[in-house]
């Protein structure tokens, strides 16, 4: 298993309490699943999260 695309995106909500979120696909072409890691801006693990 190989990672294939990373999305990078800043939050402009404050609210939410996420200010970075990663997007980890694995064979986008096979799958639409994604890992998605939200930061907090002191680089803290906010959550992790499997969608599709």
């Amino acid at each position: 298993m190989q990672i294939e695309t990373i999305g990078l995106w800043y939050s402009t909500e404050e609210e939410d309490g996420v200010d970075v979120m990663v997007d980890y696909m694995i064979r986008p072409e096979e799958s639409d699943q994604i890992l998605a890691v939200n930061f907090s801006l002191d680089g803290e693990i906010v959550a992790i999260d499997w969608e599709s």
